[in-house]
């Protein structure tokens, strides 16, 4: 990804900060959604063996976590100017 994007009016000195705040959020929301989606597990796994839950709500459970921990954070374009 090359600088200046095709009708981007940043000023250059933003072009640096723009790209790694946005990195460094999605990262810290895919950290703490993978966290969220484990203690999820947890709870419907203990549902499941207290006759609460049924199997079918463990297999979700473990779905959003692996898919949630599979994704990669790509990088964006964010024009806020």
């Amino acid at each position: 990804m090359t600088w200046p994007l095709p009708g981007c009016r940043c000023k250059p000195q933003w072009r640096k900060l723009i790209y790694p705040c946005a990195a460094e959020a999605q990262s810290t929301l895919l950290k703490r959604s993978v966290q969220a989606y484990q203690r999820s597990l947890e709870l419907t796994q203990n549902h499941y063996r207290g006759g609460v839950a049924m199997a079918d709500d463990v297999a979700h459970a473990q779905t959003q976590l692996k898919t949630t921990s599979a994704q990669r954070i790509l990088p964006s374009v964010h024009t806020v100017c």
